[in-house]
């Protein structure tokens, strides 16, 4: 039976922030604070009887507002940058809220990750527990057409994964694409993750203007920075991407058809990370600017310490075509999922 929890956390603009928790019947537990619908912790219970946690999280509220890498955080209304901070819908242009240059990045200064959602524990006919996060997001709020009405459920299964469920209406067409920016770390001490392995289904990789914007080209995947059909070395990766002046390690997005599944895997510590999703692209970070004003579990913030793997709708795609459709049209239902297991190589199954 899946049970849960809910203590305080901290204190945000006079409301307390709550962290609520899901526990498997082997004492798994997943946490995630109201404030972003925040996934702040993924504890395994291990077959040696030990408990890991494999999400980077911050201390307090402060911390969380004071950087810019949405640790854990739900992302919306749009993951991913819009170039130039506007899009077209309808015959109407739509200026957004900007907070990168020009650009609206991850739904701007105001969007879903800046928000105190209304968390809930939600029991089913089976008596397992899930964790249900509601927000009312409006125009006035981030820019976006539309009064949209969203939630983010968490369940956590026995064999220790754990699904993510959006779903979204909203009274005008409007954009949804959201995604999780949780960082992951399978190492037990706080080694970065350069010594992670990656595997992924991606086909190409989304070309990028000046600003970091993609412009529409997908790209092939260059064998030594991008195509992680079989396993590579993350650092490896990361010293090619670096070697060849394209970007400061892994940030990129890249394209899957067919819905994403990516593989993490940390050879010291047993333990795999399958993620999958249901959209057409998959962005995958490797924290490249974290830096020492920030607190973590795994100590000081500096680059590379985690790895975040996020299932969207392409970048950009609004503004160019044949890059998929977050259009979200007025009064009908959107629901997207993903799907985070971590488990042990030759313990619990895939």
């Amino acid at each position: 039976m899946i049970t849960s929890d809910k203590t305080s956390f901290d204190q945000y603009k006079g409301q307390t922030i709550s962290k609520f928790s899901l526990i498997n019947s082997h004492g798994t537990r997943i946490s995630v604070l109201d404030f972003g619908a925040t996934w702040f912790e993924y504890t395994l219970h291990r077959v040696d009887d030990t408990f890991q946690n494999v999400l980077l999280n911050e201390p307090d509220i402060a911390h969380y507002l004071n950087n810019p890498f949405y640790l854990g955080a739900t992302i919306g209304r749009v993951a991913g940058r819009i170039g130039n901070g506007r899009f077209q819908l309808d015959g109407k242009t739509f200026l957004l809220q900007q907070n990168e240059g020009t650009t609206t990045l991850h739904g701007g200064p105001n969007g879903f990750a800046y928000q105190n959602w209304t968390g809930k524990i939600v029991t089913d006919a089976q008596g397992d527990d899930s964790l249900q996060f509601s927000l009312t997001a409006t125009q006035t709020m981030d820019s976006f057409p539309g009064t949209m009405h969203v939630t983010t459920t968490y369940t956590l299964d026995e064999n220790d994964q754990v699904t993510i469920v959006y779903e979204a209406t909203s009274d005008k067409d409007t954009l949804f694409s959201p995604t999780c920016h949780a960082y992951f770390n399978l190492n037990r001490d706080q080694q970065n993750v350069r010594n992670h392995q990656i595997k992924s289904n991606a086909e190409t990789v989304e070309a990028l203007d000046e600003r970091h914007v993609p412009n529409g080209i997908l790209s092939p995947l260059q064998k030594d920075m991008y195509d992680y059909h079989d396993f590579v070395s993350v650092g490896d990766a990361i010293d090619a991407i670096i070697s060849a002046h394209q970007g400061a390690g892994i940030d990129d997005t890249f394209s899957t058809p067919n819905g994403s599944d990516v593989f993490i895997r940390d050879d010291q510590t047993h333990l795999v990370l399958r993620t999958t999703g249901d959209r057409n692209g998959v962005t995958i970070f490797t924290a490249n600017g974290f830096n020492a004003n920030m607190q973590t579990n795994k100590g000081v913030g500096r680059p590379f310490l985690g790895l975040a793997v996020e299932p969207h709708i392409l970048s950009n795609a609004i503004n160019l075509k044949g890059l998929g459709n977050m259009v979200l049209k007025a009064n009908t239902t959107q629901r997207y999922s993903a799907h985070y297991h971590v488990y042990e190589e030759g313990g619990a199954t895939q």
